[in-house]
């Protein structure tokens, strides 16, 4: 009866998925119906990804900061002031985190506003 338990056939279906991209207001390529900035491709300029399965699934996730702290491209050149020698030779900023919604829509609303407030209440929320 419970025989399933030690099935060796591997779940194989793949699930079909398309991925949004989100970048700061203003390197946008166009804005989406909810009015936030968008690019059409993946770039070094996406900040938040939104990847949804045709299962109905919704992935979000943000990119970090090399201090693993979520990402600010409205600091100063855009870098972490707490990079270090390693950081800019071994470690990679291109690192995403799965993010809940909420704290992936406060993220969202500080690209587009810019408003660095609505980053400390994302990060605040995220740990």
């Amino acid at each position: 009866m419970d025989d399933f338990i030690f099935c060796s056939k591997k779940n194989t279906t793949k699930h079909k998925a398309y991925t949004e991209y989100y970048t700061l207001s203003g390197d946008q390529d166009f804005f989406d119906d909810n009015q936030m900035p968008r690019l059409k491709v993946d770039s070094d300029k996406v900040y938040a990804k939104k990847n949804i399965r045709d299962n109905g699934t919704i992935r979000y996730s943000i990119r970090l900061s090399l201090s693993n702290k979520l990402y600010d491209p409205t600091s100063q050149y855009g870098l972490d002031k707490t990079k270090s020698f390693l950081d800019s030779s071994v470690r990679s900023e291109n690192r995403f985190e799965n993010v809940s919604p909420k704290v992936f829509d406060m993220y969202l609303i500080f690209l587009k506003t810019k408003n660095v407030s609505w980053l400390h209440n994302a990060q605040r929320e995220n740990e």
